[in-house]
């Protein structure tokens, strides 16, 4: 098994950034590149995106709700395919398998639309990734995204976050910095860094990743790469939740319960 994938959050749209990801795919090889707040419409000409040698698939909202902010280029000398069976079509997301690898890109808003609230919003994504996690069995699932959830950061939603990635065994792997704005102040400014980007896999024995500096984005892009080899990772880990409180089978029940509005 052998499989290249790029998550980048290009900011501001997909138009805007069209030829920086065309040079990007040009000098790489990636099979897989997602891209979020790609901020495609209904009514747009989804040909005005095209890259050579590779086919363009967007995320389910674009039918449900008339517009997108998750897309992925798919090199088309890869033999990947879209699963769509594992998608809700209110998240933005999009799964993608390669032989025993399903590998899924997710973009979690931080703006909410009417009558939503990021809790709800939350908890539906942890059911979808629930749903993508307990379908392992042979499979090694990878998981990036920008998921609006600072590592560096306590709250309810790292929690959240935490308790899902646990549950199914799930480890994170980006613990550099992927986020840095300038944010101006009355008398001067500050300089906001984050880790929202994240990378969760079943198997981090044989996986690279190298986080890329971009000059077009206040987000770097994550890419990882599956071989036979394996990799050495040393990394400490710390028991934030109980795993043993938790189950793949109770996880799902407690992640289909109606979330309280804010």
């Amino acid at each position: 098994m052998s499989t290249s994938t790029l998550y980048w959050n290009c900011a501001s749209g997909l138009y805007n950034k069209l030829g920086a990801i065309r040079d990007l795919i040009k000098a790489t090889n990636y099979d897989l590149i997602f891209i979020a707040e790609a901020d495609i419409k209904l009514k747009h000409r989804l040909d005005l995106y095209k890259i050579e040698g590779c086919r363009i698939e967007t995320s389910s909202t674009l039918q449900s709700k008339g517009k997108c902010r998750m897309i992925c280029y798919v090199n088309n000398l890869s033999n990947i395919k879209r699963l769509t069976n594992l998608e809700h079509d209110s998240n933005e997301i999009i799964v993608m398998g390669h032989k025993n690898n399903i590998i899924a890109g997710i973009y979690f808003p931080y703006k909410i639309e009417q009558g939503e609230t990021r809790q709800s919003n939350l908890q539906r994504l942890i059911k979808n990734l629930a749903d993508i996690s307990i379908k392992q069995n042979d499979n090694v699932v990878d998981i990036l995204g920008d998921f609006n959830v600072n590592l560096l950061k306590e709250s309810k939603e790292l929690e959240t976050l935490r308790t899902w990635s646990d549950s199914f065994g799930l480890a994170q792997l980006v613990d550099q910095i992927t986020r840095t704005r300038i944010v101006h102040l009355q008398d001067g400014y500050r300089i906001d860094e984050s880790i929202i980007d994240h990378c969760y896999t079943t198997d981090e024995s044989k996986i690279d990743l190298l986080l890329i500096e971009t000059n077009v984005s206040d987000h770097k892009a994550l890419a990882i790469s599956r071989n036979h080899s394996q990799t050495t990772r040393i990394k400490q880990k710390v028991i934030i939740v109980d795993w043993r409180k938790y189950s793949p089978t109770a996880f799902l029940i407690a992640a289909t319960k109606k979330p309280q509005r804010l």
